[in-house]
């Protein structure tokens, strides 16, 4: 009979830039009986502890690894009522280690696949790596087994987060909140962040692929990107080294509104936090706007240019949609009584 697979996504926020070194010992398979006290599942089953893997990986930074880890004991012939415990790796955050994970499971195997990215920043500049234990266990009721006996498989895995060589230091992002005062609706503009380089080891900062860009089972992105909400970023580009454009937009539903817009740049090495403007509101006409658009040493506010404009064109589209269903129910405005 032929065994059916599922899978489940527990975690889902390019090609590897190359290979990195990676020891795996010989899968190891030990069976012993146990008794049941302090060792037994629900229903006082007997558990035979197995060890299904024992592997060690190595993750460089500015590298992207992936590693899948297959657990299949011999008595099992049914993955009905186990249960998975094991730990889940964060996908973006002050961590050196970074990971997406998918799980699956046939009839008679459970397997887990990574795809992972070391920190340089978070490594430590005391140290040259970090060790991750990232074992995990399964557990599978005597019904399942061939044997009628519980089992409990456990594939041990360690995961070495690897500074990059030569290490690359993080840029220095503006320390204030960046200025925006106002967005005219359906009017497109580009806001411009520029970076301090704080070593001549500074990666240069990655562009955002963009909104179309969305694969199920993404890896850990340590690109430039925005956090998206109701405004619109049709592009977000670094220029030079240290230096990002984005392309921003306002629809007639942000009208009157305050809002603050936020991005998390990114190099491909390094942890950055998140970088927000000032709280800006939405207006039809640039004269309503209380203080003409800042320029300072870390951020500008600059007008459309013909660079930009063709991308507008969709978006203005939605925008008409918006008044037209606006026109036709007007009990939507958003005018109170005199």
């Amino acid at each position: 009979m032929a065994s059916t697979s599922r899978v489940l996504v527990l975690l889902l926020l390019g090609c590897p830039h190359g290979a990195v070194a990676r020891e795996e010992a010989e899968q190891m398979r030990s069976l012993s009986s146990v008794s049941c006290t302090g060792n037994c599942t629900s229903n006082d089953e007997v558990v035979t502890d197995e060890q299904c893997g024992d592997s060690r990986l190595v993750v460089v930074a500015g590298q992207l690894e992936q590693f899948k880890a297959t657990c299949a004991p011999p008595t099992l012939n049914s993955t009905d009522g186990c249960s998975l415990t094991m730990p889940i790796l964060p996908s973006y955050g002050p961590s050196a280690l970074l990971s997406t994970t998918l799980v699956g499971f046939g009839n008679t195997n459970w397997s887990v696949r990574y795809k992972l990215r070391a920190v340089d920043n978070m490594i430590g500049d005391d140290k040259v790596s970090e060790t991750f234990d990232v074992s995990w266990t399964f557990v599978c009721p005597a019904k399942s087994t061939t044997n009628q006996k519980a089992i409990r498989a456990t594939y041990n895995l360690r995961i070495v987060a690897m500074a990059s060589t030569p290490r690359s230091k993080a840029w220095e992002a503006p320390q204030s909140p960046l200025k925006l005062d106002c967005l005219v609706v359906n009017e497109q503009r580009a806001l411009i962040i520029e970076f301090a380089n704080q070593s001549v080891s500074s990666r240069p900062l990655q562009s955002w692929p963009g909104p179309s860009f969305r694969p199920v089972f993404a890896p850990p992105a340590l690109y430039s990107r925005p956090v998206l909400g109701k405004l619109l970023v049709p592009s977000m580009v670094a220029e030079g080294s240290g230096k990002l454009v984005l392309t921003i937009y306002s629809v007639l539903t942000m009208y009157g509104e305050a809002h603050t817009f936020c991005i998390y740049p990114g190099d491909g090495y390094n942890y950055y936090d998140k970088i927000c403007t000032t709280p800006f509101t939405v207006v039809s006409d640039a004269s309503e706007c209380n203080t003409p658009a800042t320029t300072s040493t870390t951020s500008h506010f600059l007008s459309s240019s013909p660079r930009v404009s063709w991308t507008a064109i969709p978006l203005l589209l939605m925008s008409l949609q918006s008044l037209i269903a606006l026109v036709q129910n007007p009990h939507h405005q958003a005018c109170a009584p005199n």
